[in-house]
């Protein structure tokens, strides 16, 4: 079993006494990339509506402020886990078979360039202008860049709450591969 593999299931089901002795020096590539490229993105526009703590409404979507390992392993699970019903197919905010198809690649878009557009919300006119914007660029490379085959982290993000926010204690023990 490789090192990461090992450390990752002593942190999990491993005694005490071992997993105390674990130290996470670095995150995998796609948490790497995740952390430099799309968090950033989602700091400073999703967020800005999508906070925990402050959503309204039917608004099921909300994502941690800040950049701690919480935080941002936090919205990794967030993102990997939402969907949505939307012209009665159920879409994934991170469609791992079809990255252009992703709720956070076409919510980044103005709506009239998009394939599924953001919920129509008062001002809201896209993240980026096209998809030729870096920020657009970024976020689609890295969903590419993710396996095919979303791994099972394990964290149920229905409790503590009931929505997207419940995640916040258990997300930063996992890892992104």
């Amino acid at each position: 079993m490789p090192a990461n593999e090992l450390a990752f299931a002593i942190v999990q089901q491993g005694p005490p006494e071992l997993r105390d002795q674990v130290l996470i020096q670095s995150d995998p590539t796609p948490m790497l990339l995740f952390r430099r490229n799309v968090e950033k993105v989602l700091q400073t526009g999703c967020v800005q509506c999508h906070t925990v703590g402050k959503v309204e409404g039917n608004n099921r979507f909300a994502l941690y402020p800040g950049e701690t390992d919480q935080a941002v392993y936090s919205n990794f699970i967030i993102l990997q886990n939402f969907e949505r019903k939307q012209d009665n197919i159920v879409r994934k905010m991170i469609d791992r078979t079809h990255p252009e198809e992703s709720l956070l690649s076409q919510y980044m878009l103005p709506p009239a360039q998009a394939q599924v557009p953001h919920p129509k919300v008062q001002n809201y006119a896209g993240m980026v202008k096209n998809a030729n914007d870096p920020r657009y660029t970024q976020v689609l490379n890295w969903l590419r860049s993710l396996p095919t085959l979303a791994p099972d982290y394990g964290i149920d993000l229905t409790t503590e709450g009931g929505n997207a926010g419940g995640a916040a204690g258990g997300a930063a023990a996992g890892g992104a591969r």
